[in-house]
């Protein structure tokens, strides 16, 4: 791949079948010559912002019984977010369509000011790729793109965006075949 596609949704195909990615809804949101990095963002855990961030925030919290989301598999020690607002602080990327991430706790703390109609989504981990290794998986076919929708992350269940993604596609993924065509 010669160009950076991030920020975008990434959807693995019905022949991922690495259970970290199995049916998963990617956010990708950092993608250059260094490799790159999303959250997995169909994948929520028991956990709670309390038991995530305890004492590094006030009690009265008012995201401390929001459930986590599972991000990745790599660096389960680091918190991420996605909201719905502004930041001027630049401790935030623009993820268009209002959307924006940070693992900043500073800017997590000050999240009941920033954020607009949404509360903001949390998770654990991230998803990584080398150099070249996301290029070659899209490649190869493992992974879809599909531009950033606010709706999967506000207004669909977690459970059905995976197949909401394909559908905004126009595509039913219970007829993927996985064989080609020969010319």
């Amino acid at each position: 791949m010669s160009e950076y596609i991030a920020p975008t949704f990434l959807v693995s195909t019905p022949p991922l079948l690495d259970p970290n990615f199995n049916e998963s809804v990617v956010l990708l949101f950092e993608h250059n010559d260094q490799g790159a990095m999303g959250l997995v963002i169909n994948r929520p855990t028991r956990t709670t912002v309390a038991e995530m961030m305890g004492p590094m925030v006030d009690p009265n919290y008012p995201y401390m019984g929001d459930n986590v989301f599972w991000g990745g598999p790599v660096g389960l020690n680091m918190g991420w977010y996605v909201f719905d607002g502004e930041d001027h602080s630049g401790r935030s990327l623009s993820l268009g369509q209002g959307l924006r991430i940070s693992g900043s706790l500073e800017l997590a703390r000050d999240l009941p000011g920033l954020c607009k109609e949404k509360p903001p989504i949390f998770y654990m981990g991230y998803a990584g790729w080398g150099p070249y290794q996301l290029d070659r998986e899209i490649e190869e076919g493992a992974w879809l793109t599909v531009d950033i929708d606010r709706r999967l992350f506000f207004d669909i269940e977690p459970e059905s965006r995976w197949k909401f993604a394909y559908n905004l596609l126009g595509i039913d993924p219970a007829m993927w075949t996985g064989i080609t065509g020969e010319g």
